[in-house]
């Protein structure tokens, strides 16, 4: 399996441009083998990229309540920064705590972000109110 920079959102980046802006993709079996300083910088590269590829088509809206706000880059952490119409005061409690499953498992069933998971890759959900207010977090960096 090729590692390779792909997101679940409905606004990925182009897999193979975001791999060719970071020399190309490599497969899983070779990039074990690379230096994990290598690994490293790979990876930085194709969050990098993908943050920038991904916000070029930013702020999306994803449903009536959330809009995908932009993108962020941290060294092998690609976040995804969402804002949501209303108060946290106004949200039901535990509402967003029984939503982080199915991001999960979003995440995990696309090859391409288990991939990139597999090699030490992560991705964080990041949940403001309409006042940008935080409502929550979610760091996804492995799969069961």
């Amino acid at each position: 399996m090729a590692v390779s920079p792909v997101s679940a959102q409905s606004t990925s980046p182009d897999a193979d441009a975001v791999a060719a802006a970071c020399g190309g993709e490599v497969q899983h079996d070779e990039f074990a083998k690379l230096p994990k300083s290598v690994q490293f910088e790979k990876l930085s590269c194709f969050t990098r990229e993908a943050a920038v590829r991904f916000n070029r088509s930013l702020p999306n809206k994803v449903d009536e309540a959330t809009t995908l706000e932009r993108v962020n880059a941290n060294g092998v952490t690609l976040s995804y920064v969402y804002k949501v119409n209303i108060a946290a005061s106004e949200l039901r409690p535990g509402a967003l705590e029984a939503f982080k499953p199915s991001v999960i498992e979003k995440v995990c069933t696309a090859a391409d972000m288990r991939s990139i998971i597999s090699v030490g890759g992560r991705y964080e959900y990041l949940w403001f109110d309409k006042n940008g207010d935080a409502i929550g977090s979610l760091m996804v960096d492995h799969c069961a």
